[in-house]
């Protein structure tokens, strides 16, 4: 509920933040990762202030991600970025957010992206499916999904409740 929470307060903090009154693109990364975040979300009326259409996923095999996050972890400085977690991260993902992933799939609203190749590979897939399914108007918009207004990071719910513990 707190996510949600402080979720809802970001979102309605951008759209009064808004000089022009158009449509904006907000991208949530992580989230929802289990049921009881969609749950929340539901229950806080969300989709009533954002239009909560879409679910990215980025598939990349399991060999890959591991391959990807032990990499990270040489110059990250994340003591999490380590074989033991993966696996308890993989596993994670399994249980509770792969079920999310399929609870949209049966409404048709995740957008797939190929993740399995480099990082230009990767945004090119992205910025096809942006622009097919009418998120986008046109290419290039790299800054839109840079722009700290019409874009909210979250990578973890720990650092969501820390940034909002700061103001």
């Amino acid at each position: 509920d707190k996510i949600v929470d402080l979720l809802k307060k970001r979102v309605l903090g951008i759209i009064a933040s808004s000089a022009k009154k158009e449509r904006k693109v907000i991208l949530i990364d992580g989230f929802p990762r289990s049921k009881e975040n969609l749950d929340s979300w539901n229950q806080k009326k969300m989709a009533e202030i954002c239009d909560d259409k879409y679910l990215l996923y980025f598939e990349c095999s399991i060999e890959a991600m591991q391959q990807r996050i032990m990499e990270r972890g040489k110059t990250s400085g994340r003591l999490d970025d380590n074989a033991e977690t993966i696996k308890k991260r993989l596993h994670t993902f399994e249980s509770e957010t792969k079920p999310i992933i399929k609870h949209f799939e049966v409404h048709g609203n995740v957008i797939s992206v190929n993740a399995e190749g480099s990082v230009d590979d990767v945004f090119s897939d992205l910025s096809k499916q942006l622009q097919l399914n009418q998120l986008v108007q046109e290419a290039p918009y790299k800054n839109l999904l840079e722009d700290q207004e019409a874009t909210y990071q979250l990578n973890d719910n720990r650092a969501l409740e820390e940034k909002e513990e700061k103001r």
